[in-house]
């Protein structure tokens, strides 16, 4: 009935103005929320240190003192904008394998060095928006790895207040 108004009236059929409208109401509830969610990026959160892990491992060319070595390459951003108490990154082998490690400069090695969980603290705190920068960690296999996939399972900590960040690899060893 509407179109045989609208051709009556010498108007072209198609949507009428009251379809836009009806329409468009919805439209515009949906639009305002797709436009903040792309403008509020991920790194830009305030409030405790948020921290984000990324971790390559790969197999280092064995001797034969030591045919079991292996690097983990380790980046933690602070996705916040306060910085950390107490950085922390603890590294876990899987069961069986201890290793030993040779931290980067500025990295210290808190607690278990020779076993299967290696703790390193960093020596200055990680601002906000800030991140460690790739560290590689030599690891020497002290059990017995036969080339079987080894996982480590990296966690980082930020201290006092805040949400650590976690990564995992498997190195082939």
């Amino acid at each position: 009935m509407a179109r045989e108004r609208e051709l009556a009236l010498g108007r072209p059929a198609g949507v009428d103005r009251r379809a836009v409208l009806r329409t468009g109401r919805h439209v515009a509830w949906s639009l305002p929320a797709v436009h903040v969610v792309l403008q509020s990026p991920v790194y830009a959160t305030s409030g405790p240190a948020a921290l984000s892990v990324t971790a390559v491992g790969h197999a280092l060319e064995g001797r034969a003192e030591s045919p079991s070595r292996f690097v983990v390459t380790t980046t933690v951003a602070n996705l916040s904008s306060e910085a950390t108490d107490d950085l922390r990154v603890a590294y876990r082998m899987a069961d069986g394998v201890s290793a030993t490690v040779s931290p980067p400069l500025g990295w210290t090695v808190v607690s278990g060095d020779g076993t299967g969980l290696i703790v390193l603290s960093v020596d200055t705190e990680l601002a906000g928006s800030a991140s460690t920068g790739p560290c590689e960690c030599v690891f020497v296999s002290t059990g017995v790895t036969g080339g079987q996939p080894v996982p480590v399972t990296v966690v980082a900590t930020p201290g006092v207040a805040g949400r650590p960040g976690t990564a995992m690899t498997t190195v082939t060893v």
